[in-house]
């Protein structure tokens, strides 16, 4: 029904883990019948996203709904991930159903240079398209590019790197529309120049939705990394440019990030010697046979932090703006270390309630630059 018209707002409201019907979630008693409540939610989200529904998503305190998948629904769709309380529910909803479609199908097709590529990315291309789909006014879209070794020389030679963004998507009134920003980019090789002109706010918000969709995805020791990284990042910054506000709460932001990182690692950890101990229990050690040996596959790759931070606000009523903010800074690090994944399923329903708000993060300074962008129109 909510899929007849745009912009429509669905509120699931659980007060604990289904255990009956669609989506099923307990243990199946055979395996026969086992759920495949993770592509339910899945093939829910991308029905719902490709409508132009919002989707949130809400559970009580002191329950346990597997808010990790459950989720889903609300990450996919621009949706909010809330737990709430029978006092609070009510204010909740209202702030659920003030989030309005702006766009639907938004597409963001990010052109850099040839011998850039983005990591984190499925493809290692100077050309990244990332499907975002509903888009409301709190959205921010941050991109990260590094140089490939081989070309690292030559971008030293140049004083601008070029880079494009293509933005697609259908409006309210459902007029398909493009919009095409093209803009030159400094380079320095300074890392005091560039550590005075970068925007912690930028820089802040990517981290937080960076680490947060690794951890989704179960690259919590990536996570771990660039939390790390970005923790030393911000301290040059504020070095030059203090400013206690947004040092606060970015800070407490990649604090957060870390503890939840850090507790899936240590659970995955011991889930893991627990196994491994029974399975010493109960499996007979045969003379002569050769034991399986587990390898870890350890990569070393060298890459330029050369790092785009684009965020994107699109306003569409009439029109649409669009703000990127590109910090391009160049040096090389050589990282040695173990691909490994934790599972996301782990996580409790306030750590995935956490780790679904940092994935939409918005900038401190939001409220402040929609003031301007109303006052420029």
């Amino acid at each position: 029904m909510a899929s007849r018209y745009v912009g429509s707002k669905v509120i699931l409201c659980t007060d604990g883990r289904a255990n009956i019907g669609l989506g099923l979630m307990e243990e199946s008693p055979t395996p026969f019948s086992s759920p495949q409540s993770p592509y339910f939610y899945r093939q829910l989200a991308h029905e719902a996203a490709n409508s132009g529904v919002i989707v949130s998503v809400m559970t009580f305190e002191g329950t346990d709904c597997r808010l990790a998948e459950v989720g889903l629904l609300a990450d996919q769709t621009g949706g909010r991930v809330n737990t709430v309380s029978i006092g609070t529910v009510a204010t909740e909803i209202q702030s659920a159903l003030a989030d309005n479609i702006l766009a639907t199908g938004v597409m963001a097709t990010l052109l850099a240079a040839d011998g850039v590529y983005f990591p984190y990315e499925e493809e290692c291309s100077h050309r990244l398209v990332r499907e975002i789909g509903n888009v409301t006014e709190a959205v921010e879209i941050t991109f990260q590019f590094a140089c490939k070794p081989d070309s690292v020389e030559s971008f030293m030679r140049r004083a601008r790197l070029p880079f494009q963004l293509q933005l697609s998507f259908t409006t309210r009134d459902q007029q398909n529309v493009t919009r095409i920003i093209t803009e030159q980019r400094r380079v320095t090789t300074s890392s005091w120049v560039w550590a005075g002109s970068l925007n912690m706010s930028v820089l802040g918000v990517h981290c937080a939705q960076l680490c947060a969709r690794l951890t989704m995805e179960g690259r919590v020791h990536e996570a771990q990394r660039q939390l790390r990284a970005q923790q030393n990042l911000l301290k040059d910054i504020s070095v030059q440019r203090p400013n206690p506000k947004e040092e606060s709460i970015y800070g407490n932001w990649i604090s957060t990030m870390t503890t939840i990182c850090g507790d899936l690692i240590t659970d995955s950890q011991g889930n893991s010697k627990i196994n491994d101990l029974q399975a010493s229990k109960s499996t007979p050690v045969n003379v002569g046979h050769t034991p399986h040996t587990h390898t870890t596959h350890t990569h070393t790759h060298t890459h330029t932090h050369t790092h785009t931070h684009t965020h994107t606000h699109t306003h569409t009523h009439t029109h649409t703006h669009t703000h990127t903010h590109t910090h391009t800074h160049t040096h090389t690090h050589t990282h040695t270390h173990t691909v490994s994944c934790v599972s996301s399923q782990a996580l409790s329903d306030e750590a995935a309630k956490v780790v679904y708000q940092m994935k939409r993060a918005s900038s401190v300074d939001q409220s402040r630059r929609k003031q301007t962008d109303i006052a420029a129109l």
